[in-house]
């Protein structure tokens, strides 16, 4: 006798990804629902090639916070003891906040009007300057306020005429 124990588990499974999407950015919380999850500290997530740590609720449901990653598809896998992972093809796309959008948790929002948004990555958008309008939403610049007109605050979707 070894007198080493080893501990013999059903296949694990993953079923679904929710949400399958986010941002390239990474950071966002992925609920990943299957069956044969075991609580230890190797149960890990696998997007792409990149690694990291899961968190284990119950048999049938981990959580793991994506890593960066380049827009694009990857697949998604667990695995108990950080070597055996899944071989379901579940794909998790990554995305990008582009031009005239700004990105709030996972989620892509056009900027508003009123505003812009000059760049790919935005988590906020930009009020346009007094002197300048946009009447148009998901914008990446503001337009000079128009001759017979004003625009006096900050963040107008439209010209005032002059009095």
């Amino acid at each position: 006798k070894s007198g080493k124990t080893f501990f013999f588990h059903s296949e694990t499974t993953v079923r679904t990804l929710i949400p399958n999407y986010g941002l390239d950015v990474g950071g966002a919380p992925v609920f990943i629902t299957g069956s044969n999850f075991f609580n230890s500290t190797k149960l890990s997530c696998r997007f792409g090639s990149k690694v990291v740590d899961a968190v284990f609720l119950s048999g049938n449901t981990i959580y793991c916070i994506t890593p960066p990653q380049p827009p694009g598809s990857v697949e998604a896998a667990v695995a108990n003891n950080g070597v055996d992972y899944t071989t379901e093809r579940l794909l998790f796309h990554y995305r990008q906040c582009p031009v005239g959008s700004f990105c709030v948790g996972s989620e892509i929002v056009t900027c508003p009007a009123g505003a812009y948004c000059p760049s790919k990555g935005l988590f906020n958008f930009t009020l346009c300057a007094p002197g300048l309008f946009q009447d148009r939403t998901g914008q990446a610049a503001c337009q000079e306020c128009r001759v017979g007109s004003m625009c006096p605050d900050f963040g107008m979707p439209f010209p005032q005429p002059c009095p």
